[in-house]
């Protein structure tokens, strides 16, 4: 069987590049045999080793979907699979025409979409930024039943915060299917020796956040607690990878007022303030120091979290706040899920993290359990599944497509 992917890729820094990464390794070791094509959004840097083809192939500003028609129907693929976030293909008419295109050509489609929204939707996730606003022009409901109404299958990670939404929204069930983001599974580099790469003494308490810097992603209540946490455990201490992903005026801002905070109240010792994106493959060995990975995002995206699938994968205790893009932490524990607007709440559950050692331990084990269950094998497993409904078996005596474990 032969799928095309349609994404983002690396050296982009983008979640989406990074869970392509994963997804596909994770085919190929289930079923070598299978055949791969990913074709990318064009940047930079355009040479790869990779047990697959790929193909820089399309640009956002572009008219896409006739460039990309063409070259499928040269590739032509069994299924083509389309990994959907509006910050690569935008709120315009063109996803949902590339889409009718691969239709009206007899190519089935299958699209993961990572980010949904609801007409009450105030955060629009990772755009750009002169389309932060642009849910109030688009019927997005609208939008995403069409998405529905032109491709097989919809992929989503969360039952209860995004499936129902769909279906809420007029996409019939049948065709919506839930697959859990998929769950890298690493051993931890050794914490002290973690801990003292980045300058951390092997005694501190270490708090860790990563995410683009930028109000919704709630860094300065982070910060506000983490302040009255250290004044009651001293030697506790915070590290904070924040970067501008999109240089917008209201970003560049708050970054500003979380610097000016940390140096008006003293915590510049305390608190360790990254300025650049962590590349991909180190961001294991940075976590592996953390004692905590707080994601105290403060925003109503129905989407899943990456970085959070990574802490998980490690081991690691984790909080994050009450919604619905960390719903599944409830899995977890929903003790570690606090309200992104409260600094006491937040507050007293990284004092307990910090200070109750079984607690902590719990969250571990849990999350270890919860990493098994999402591994990306068994999010591997679940697409062969579904590309093999799509595409009947050439050979009804042959097994067309392996899948893990068998």
């Amino acid at each position: 069987m032969h799928i095309c992917v349609i994404s983002t890729y690396f050296p982009t820094h983008c979640g989406i590049a990074s869970y392509t990464h994963y997804l596909t390794g994770a085919l190929k070791s289930s079923d070598d045999s299978l055949k791969l094509t990913l074709l990318t959004a064009r940047s930079g840097q355009e040479k790869y080793s990779l047990p697959f083809d790929i193909f820089p192939a399309f640009d956002r500003d572009e008219d896409y979907p006739p460039q990309l028609t063409i070259l499928i129907k040269k590739l032509n693929p069994d299924i083509v699979h389309i990994q959907h976030e509006y910050g690569i293909f935008g709120y315009d008419d063109r996803f949902l025409i590339l889409l009718e295109q691969l239709r009206l050509s007899g190519i089935r489609t299958v699209v993961t979409m990572h980010t949904v929204h609801t007409k009450l939707s105030f955060v629009t996730g990772c755009t750009y930024w002169q389309e932060r606003r642009l849910l109030k022009k688009v019927d997005i409901e609208r939008y995403q039943r069409m998405v529905g109404q032109l491709a097989d299958t919809i992929i989503v990670h969360q039952e209860r915060t995004i499936r129902q939404v769909l279906l809420r929204q007029g996409i019939p069930g049948k065709k919506v299917i839930t697959v859990p983001h998929g769950t890298r599974i690493e051993r931890p580099i050794g914490q002290n020796a973690a801990k003292l790469a980045l300058n951390i003494a092997t005694n501190e308490r270490l708090v860790m956040a990563f995410g683009y810097l930028e109000p919704s992603k709630n860094l300065l209540l982070l910060i506000k607690a983490f302040e009255r946490v250290r004044s009651q455990i001293p030697g506790t201490r915070l590290w904070l990878c924040g970067y501008v992903r999109f240089a917008n005026p209201e970003s560049i801002a708050y970054k500003k007022r979380c610097k000016k905070f940390i140096e008006n109240h003293g915590l510049t010792d305390a608190i360790t303030f990254t300025d650049a994106a962590i590349p991909e493959d180190k961001v294991p060995e940075v976590l592996s120091a953390a004692d905590v990975v707080s994601f105290v995002y403060n925003e109503d995206t129905h989407s899943s979290s990456g970085a959070l699938h990574i802490a998980l994968g490690l081991g690691k205790a984790v909080m994050a706040s009450r919604i619905p893009k960390f719903e599944e932490l409830s899995d977890v524990s929903d003790e570690l899920l606090v309200n992104p607007q409260s600094v006491r709440e937040l507050t007293a559950l990284l004092k307990r993290l910090i200070v109750d050692g079984d607690f902590r331990k719990y969250a571990e084990a849990k999350a270890k359990t919860f990493a098994e269950k999402t591994s990306w094998a068994v999010t591997a497993k679940k697409h062969c599944l579904i590309y093999n409904k799509l595409v009947p078996l050439k050979n009804p005596g042959i097994r067309y497509l392996k899948t893990v474990n068998q």
